[in-house]
């Protein structure tokens, strides 16, 4: 089974007023990702960014037009996320504490 996140930014559009990601979508696949291991959420949060990047284009630059490609992708981001099933995320929340340990010293 193919697993896809589809993120919009329709949403963040009228709050940010950028024109050119009216109707942007992007489809990431992580179907073929291991989300147990480090490496594989790795490989997903860089494919959620380039997602990310594509769907937020901005004129670049300095100014309001970067603030808010910056908050376009960020937004994105969190709603990609969002999107992923509660097993996943949790999967995914698992796996970034396995590597964290706390000494009582």
């Amino acid at each position: 089974m193919t697993k896809l996140i589809t993120a919009s930014v329709a949403a963040l559009t009228a709050a940010l007023s950028l024109a050119s990601a009216a109707a942007a979508q992007e489809t990431v696949r992580y179907g073929d990702l291991d989300l147990g291991t480090q490496a594989g959420i790795e490989h997903l949060e860089r494919r959620v960014r380039l997602a990310a990047g594509r769907a937020c284009v901005s004129e670049g630059g300095m100014g309001l037009a970067r603030l808010n490609g910056v908050a376009c992708e960020r937004g994105f981001r969190n709603e990609a996320m969002r999107a992923m099933p509660i097993a996943r995320r949790e999967q995914i929340a698992a796996t970034r504490g396995a590597g964290v340990m706390v000494s009582a010293r």
